[in-house]
């Protein structure tokens, strides 16, 4: 993940990116200019002249070298100003949050002295005793890191919304090809199985609970290398290649939610009628399929699609099937066969576009670049065309409660009426909506927001608004207000009737260019109000957000982009909402 963004917030200037929407799939394209961005400010520190306490260890030695050969992740390692602190405490260090916030992640409690057992925790209290083999000083605060020294190095460990990581910092000559550059041993699991490249670790009943995996490895100067863990006995292993003498950084983490097999962003997720999440697709043409099981918290690898989709949408059918429709094809899944199997050839070309089901079991399909939209009949297995739209753009489809389809591109909207294949008269919004979101709410009306970013006014608050179908008009959401904008964030409609609005960006002119929108909320339609229980919140975006079903209390956030790495992630979170 060594991909930073760069854009200069000049006035007159934009940002270049895709964003991946809530509903569907949305995209949003602007021009950019190239220059640096203060993103990097932590990193810019490895130039400057640092104060160290008289009695400097070696590890205090490595953090400038971290610093130095590592400057985009020693941010992320050191001062990632969107981590946790660890709290000191009689016999260690802490990664525990003060409060509760929702989001369930891994903890842990590290020792003083690194011959001491750390101990690793999930939320409802499972936990195994971890020995890092080598790791032999006393931990040490390093900015926002604990720092022991090792064998060869440093290892630094911090706390991160999903658990707690440990940076390996190994010196050049240390590492080699192929061979176990680390090893932790563990106690208190029941099994330890290797599934990808992710190390699952049981309880007694045969519940993933707790997970490691390495999702990066550095030479210096950030050149990516392979890494791969390893599970021998009691023991976790990791091993790195391409090493040429390099003074390498290893990324292993510690989560309580299942990784993917693969990382993904501008992705589809899709709550199945077995409570299972299908998750397809995803930028760079990915054609691989992967299932989550909330039972056993787990990925499974499902079958591939035929073809790689465009900025796809996926819908649930009243069969149970899935349709993915996207650049130009469609084909429909079968969870019960893991199956796929090509439609009849779509009407349109298009992506970056709206779907929605009918209630006669067909799924409707507006925008993507083109007016005319189309119905897919899984009876015949085939699409026909309907009556052309007033825009050619839109990204959002969704069925209201009357049958009819509410259809959005930025601030103009119209209706769908499927039983007599015809278009009320196009709507204006009261705001715009570059990067438009949207959710029903439990009394029919919809909830839109997003966008609102054009510089040179990157202060300007986007508020959300309500859309009335019944009566046709617009009304503005109180408290449903983003400072900056709000982009790349997920809006989706949870079982209590409420939006659930988590994760994307903000353009920000105290950080220089983009920052992690931490107001996350709830907004109730019927009284209109707004709770803000999560902070901060996946800090990511691009990423999907899925409710788990209508008698779950948990939401699914799966892949997406970190703010500083644009790479896609295999990352995920749950998030509790009790």
């Amino acid at each position: 993940m060594s991909m930073q963004l760069r854009a200069r917030m000049g006035r007159g200037s934009w940002l270049s990116m895709m964003l991946g929407s809530a509903v569907g799939v949305s995209c949003l394209a602007v021009d950019a200019e190239e220059s640096d961005v203060l993103l990097e400010r932590g990193a810019n520190e490895a130039s400057e002249d640092r104060t160290h306490d008289p009695g400097a260890t070696r590890d205090e030695a490595a953090t400038a070298g971290l610093r130095l050969h590592f400057r985009q992740q020693a941010v992320r390692v050191l001062g990632a100003r969107d981590s946790r602190a660890f709290e000191i405490t009689a016999g260690g260090f802490v990664s525990r949050t003060p409060r509760p916030d929702g989001l369930l992640r891994a903890e842990a409690h590290l020792p003083r002295s690194g011959t001491e057992a750390i101990l690793v925790s999930d939320p409802e209290g499972f936990a195994v005793r971890v020995r890092a083999l080598h790791m032999d000083g006393d931990g040490r605060p390093t900015d926002r890191a604990i720092a022991y020294a090792r064998a060869g190095g440093t290892s630094y460990w911090t706390a991160t919304p999903e658990g707690v990581e440990e940076w390996l910092h190994l010196a050049p000559g240390v590492v080699r090809s192929g061979e176990i550059v680390a090893a932790w041993q563990v106690e208190g699991a029941a099994a330890m199985t290797l599934q990808g490249n992710a190390v699952r670790l049981d309880d007694a009943d045969g519940v993933a609970r707790l997970w490691v995996s390495a999702p990066a490895a550095y030479a210096a100067g950030g050149r990516e290398i392979p890494a791969q863990l390893g599970v021998d006995g009691t023991h976790i292993t990791l091993r790195v290649d391409d090493v040429r003498g390099d003074e390498v950084l290893i990324d292993p983490s510690w989560t309580a939610s299942a990784p993917m097999h693969k990382a993904r962003a501008e992705h589809t997720a899709t709550l199945l009628n077995d409570g299972r999440v299908l998750v397809a697709g995803g930028e760079s043409g990915m054609r691989s399929v992967e299932l989550y099981n909330p039972l056993f918290n787990s990925w499974s690898v499902g079958a591939d699609m035929n073809f790689a989709h465009g900025a796809q949408t996926a819908t649930l059918l009243s069969n149970g099937r899935v349709l993915v429709a996207g650049g130009g094809s469609a084909e429909v899944y079968d969870p019960a066969t893991n199956t796929w199997a090509m439609t009849g050839a779509m009407v349109k070309s298009r992506s970056c576009h709206g779907a929605t089901l009918l209630t006669n079991g067909r799924v409707f399909v507006a925008g993507g670049g083109d007016s005319v939209p189309e119905i897919y009949d899984p009876a015949t297995n085939a699409w026909t065309a309907g009556a052309s739209m007033a825009f050619s753009d839109a990204t959002i489809a969704l069925r209201v409660s009357s049958g009819k389809v509410f259809v959005l591109r930025r601030n103009v909207a119209q209706l769908y009426d499927p039983l007599t294949n015809s278009w009320s008269a196009p709507t204006t919004s009261l705001r715009e909506h570059s990067d438009v979101r949207a959710a029903l709410l439990s009394d029919g009306r919809i909830l839109v927001l997003g966008g609102e970013w054009d510089l040179p006014y990157p202060d300007e608050k986007q508020q959300g608004e309500i859309y009335n179908p019944a009566t046709n008009t617009w009304s503005l959401a109180s408290g449903v207000t983003f400072a900056g904008g709000l982009l790349g964030a997920t809006v989706i409609s949870m079982p209590n009737g409420a939006a659930f609005v988590a994760g994307g960006w903000r353009v920000s002119l105290a950080y220089g260019g983009l920052d992690v929108n931490r107001k996350n909320m709830f907004f109730h339609g019927l009284t209109e109000q707004v709770s803000s229980p999560v902070n901060p919140g996946p800090e990511r975006g691009h990423h999907t957000a899925t409710s788990l079903g209508p008698s779950s209390s948990k939401v699914l956030f799966t892949g997406g982009r970190w703010l500083s790495y644009l790479e896609p992630l295999s990352s995920t979170v749950i998030y509790n909402n009790l």
